[in-house]
């Protein structure tokens, strides 16, 4: 089953793509779309994954994998020079100390 028969990709409060299934952010759609992103070459999607999985990691009480997810997204974010995604990177990579 592909990525679109279980959930549709939509803009979260935040602006940060998110897979949305059942109204319910799902770390394991998250990580197909990390997957299938990564194998496509778009790395602004595979930037905003690892931000998104950072956060669901903070919320599960994985700091240091939410630490490792935002560490990866910041760095694509620079290189990709995407300034607006790495000041927010940033201010929560800030916040989660």
């Amino acid at each position: 089953m592909g990525l679109s028969a279980r959930g549709v990709v939509a803009p979260g409060e935040d602006r940060t793509p998110i897979v949305l299934v059942h109204g319910a952010a799902n770390s394991a759609c998250v990580c197909e779309a990390l997957a299938l992103a990564g194998e496509l070459g778009m790395r602004p999607l595979v930037a905003h994954c690892h931000l998104h999985l950072s956060r669901l990691s903070l919320k599960t009480g994985q700091g240091e994998q939410a630490r490792e997810h935002l560490t990866t997204a910041t760095t694509l974010y620079r290189e990709m020079d995407m300034p607006f995604w790495l000041d927010q990177a940033a201010a929560e990579m800030r916040e989660s100390v």
